[in-house]
């Protein structure tokens, strides 16, 4: 059997999930399946089943290609919870732009103090829910098989299409896969920063990533906040971040971006990557062992490989409840927090994950043997060869949805 994989059109703008995509290739070819990639399903015309991906993108093309070609096939979701998420993070970030521009309603003034004080104001400020999944009802009712990575993924596709038949299939842990060498200084002579002197976030510049939480929640903390972005796709944010960040942070922000130029600006120092290219595995690897704290409080994230990759190496971390990375600790651990190496907040509560950035502060780095380590790119490759046998195809999708 060969099997395809569809990644995305846009497949040059760099994400986690080409990062999983790419591991699950890996995976597939490890246990001597014939693979191959392509950023259409007419691309993959040679394949005996097809796998699309991304159900946040209009699917209907390519499922109305495989259904005339009689072709089967499975969808691995990255099936973002619109209805939970998005209204609330583009009121978040309505707000934030409207203090960072000095902006009025009717005299009502959005100060950082009123939002700290009642983190549901957002609400007022927000937008209706993404309806893409709408569109993919038929793609994944039709699909022998959908992927979720994990079992909130997994109840939101079955939220969305009741008759999807749903297979939970852990990823393993992104770049970290490849960590198995003692990490360099590659990023400390980078930056001119000391090691476990920092607070770290990594992602796009991007609404559902938060950095702006982030950066306001950390305003009057004494220590580097270090943001690492690779190239994104929605400018205005930048620029609302940049401005809040010489606006609000009083101390050392350093912005490590793909594609913003190098220059200082008040507070806040922009060191473009090398190359004009996202960074070496090398040096992101040494980026989270030398931070302090790793603080990620995204919107959404299924899972969010950056918690994953600072777990790794024992960072103490701020995440957010609305990210799946509590059920892969659940599910390999027993315990979410792993001793509460990672706490967790409310993505636009900025409050709360002052508090716990401060709490994560005074911890040192606890290196745990994380089971969820010893997961390899084979275990998932074999995983999904399993979701597409025929009787596997009978099976219900994991029993823990139904709790």
């Amino acid at each position: 059997m060969k099997i395809g994989i569809v990644t995305r059109p846009n497949e040059n703008q760099w994400g986690g999930d080409l990062k999983a995509l790419y591991s699950i290739k890996d995976g597939l070819i490890e246990n001597d399946i014939d693979v191959e990639l392509g950023r259409t399903a007419l691309d993959l015309k040679d394949c005996d089943f097809i796998f699309l991906s991304n159900t946040c993108l209009d699917q209907r093309e390519n499922y109305n290609w495989l259904k005339n070609n009689n072709k089967r096939y499975g969808v691995i979701g990255f099936h973002e919870d619109f209805i939970k998420y998005f209204s609330k993070c583009i009121g978040f970030t309505n707000y934030i732009k409207q203090n960072v521009t000095n902006q009025k309603n009717n005299g009502f003034d959005f100060s950082l103090e009123r939002l700290e004080e009642m983190p549901e104001i957002v609400d007022y400020f927000s937008v209706p829910p993404i309806q893409s999944t709408l569109y993919n009802y038929n793609v994944l009712k039709d699909a022998e098989v959908c992927i979720a990575n994990s079992v909130p993924e997994a109840m939101t596709m079955k939220r969305d299409c009741p008759d999807a038949n749903i297979n939970v299939v852990y990823w393993t842990s992104g770049w970290a896969d490849e960590w198995n060498d003692s990490p360099d200084e590659s990023f400390l002579e980078l930056t001119n920063l000391k090691s476990k002197n920092y607070i770290l976030q990594v992602g796009r510049l991007e609404t559902r990533k938060n950095q702006l939480a982030t950066l306001l929640a950390s305003k009057d903390l004494d220590i580097p906040l270090v943001f690492i972005a690779t190239k994104g796709y929605q400018g205005w944010y930048e620029q609302i971040f940049i401005s809040a960040a010489i606006k609000h942070r009083k101390h050392k922000t350093i912005l490590i971006s793909e594609n913003l130029s190098s220059q200082i600006v008040g507070n806040l120092e922009i060191i473009q990557m090398p190359n004009n290219e996202k960074l070496p595995s090398k040096t992101l690897q040494s980026a989270y062992f030398h931070s302090r704290v790793h603080c990620h409080p995204a919107f959404y994230e299924l899972p969010g490989y950056t918690y994953l990759e600072g777990l790794k190496y024992g960072i103490p971390t701020v995440g957010s409840k609305w990210c799946s990375v509590y059920d892969y600790l659940d599910h390999f651990e027993n315990d979410e927090s792993v001793g509460g190496l990672i706490k967790y907040s409310l993505p636009y509560d900025l409050k709360s994950i002052k508090n716990l950035l401060v709490e994560q502060l005074k911890k040192n780095n606890e290196l745990t043997n994380i089971k969820f380590f010893n997961r390899t790119v084979k275990d998932l490759g074999k995983d999904i060869i399993n979701t597409i046998k025929t009787e596997e195809n009978e099976k219900n999708y994991h029993s823990k949805i139904m709790e």
